[in-house]
């Protein structure tokens, strides 16, 4: 069995109570069709990013299961017959690429808060400081991140200086 993800959008011009009745609609059809695991992620109502059929906001659940995949295009087509979704998506899923990369994006936000806290705060300590600079340095932990330069406040004024110059010559 092959772990998939479904992405539902629901209008927004349904209430609160209607869409209960929904998401059961489409746990009811995942069982039917012979899906295990089912799990439902309610991420609410959001404003769309361009309207669709007129509407401007949706209600947007994410279901995770386990399936067989010779089934998976019978299981999609059923799926997309049901005319009150805006939009739907099937995808693969990897449960353990999940939380790797939930694990990566936590320790990305950790650093960048570290770095933003280090250059708006006084009180840091020296270990996250270049002396010269006093902006925050933080090792690198990928190749994107090892090729980005850093550059100094001074740098930068002394670069904005002779651009400002070019122009009044």
């Amino acid at each position: 069995m092959n772990h998939y993800e479904l992405l539902t959008v629901l209008p927004g011009t349904l209430t609160e109570d209607e869409v209960p009745a929904f998401i059961e609609k489409v746990k009811g059809e995942l069982k039917a069709q012979g899906a295990t695991d089912i799990a439902v992620d309610d991420q609410g109502k959001t404003r769309l990013t361009y309207p669709m059929r007129h509407i401007r906001y949706g209600y947007y659940h994410v279901y995770t299961f386990a399936f067989e995949p010779e089934q998976i295009n019978e299981l999609q087509a059923k799926i997309r017959l049901t005319t009150e979704f805006l939009r739907v998506l099937l995808t693969t899923f990897s449960p353990e690429k999940r939380d790797k990369d939930k694990a990566q994006r936590a320790r990305m936000a950790s650093h960048k808060s570290v770095a933003r806290g280090a250059i708006e705060r006084k009180d840091v300590e020296d270990d996250f400081l270049e002396p010269d600079t006093k902006t925050a340095v933080l090792p690198p932990e990928t190749k994107e991140e090892a090729s980005i330069k850093e550059v100094s406040m001074e740098d930068i004024d002394k670069k904005l200086d002779e651009l400002l110059d070019q122009d009044i010559k």
